[in-house]
């Protein structure tokens, strides 16, 4: 591909990403997704495309608001999808959980000391019954 026609497919690509996605602006620009990989690793281009991206984001929010706002009609199925692209490249979107563990009573967690008596002596059997296995096939010595 020339200079001129990898501008020509890189123009398309960007202009088409926001209102079809990756896969079908490649398509449209008439290139593979892995000649947009390696356009990737190109300074500018990469840039570009999440600058396009962005507006593809953009374009769900407001199409995911006017449904919310009862301007739109759109379907459940939709309305996921669109959650879950917002979700997946913006983190305002994300859900977050957090998980706290407490004791009786919703009261501090109560944690019992530990004997080191023990936990040595169980350290020994354990390093015990490894030496007792057999040792493994050296690898490099079966193959030819």
């Amino acid at each position: 591909m020339g200079k001129i026609d990898r501008a020509i497919a890189q123009q398309t690509y960007l202009r088409e990403l926001p209102m079809n996605g990756k896969v079908k602006a490649a398509q449209l620009a008439n290139v593979s997704m892995s000649t947009i990989l390696n356009w990737r690793k190109m300074d500018g281009f990469k840039l570009d495309e999440q600058h396009a991206m962005g507006e593809r984001v953009d374009r769900i929010e407001v199409a995911l608001e006017d449904i919310a706002l009862g301007l739109e009609d759109g379907s459940a199925v939709q309305v996921n999808a669109a959650r879950l692209v917002l979700a997946a490249n913006r983190q305002e979107y994300q859900t977050q959980s957090h998980t706290q563990i407490t004791g009786p009573g919703g009261g501090p967690l109560q944690i019992a000391s530990v004997d080191e008596r023990l936990v040595e002596e169980a350290v020994k059997q354990l390093e015990a019954r490894m030496l007792a296995l057999p040792a493994a096939a050296d690898e490099e010595s079966t193959t030819t």
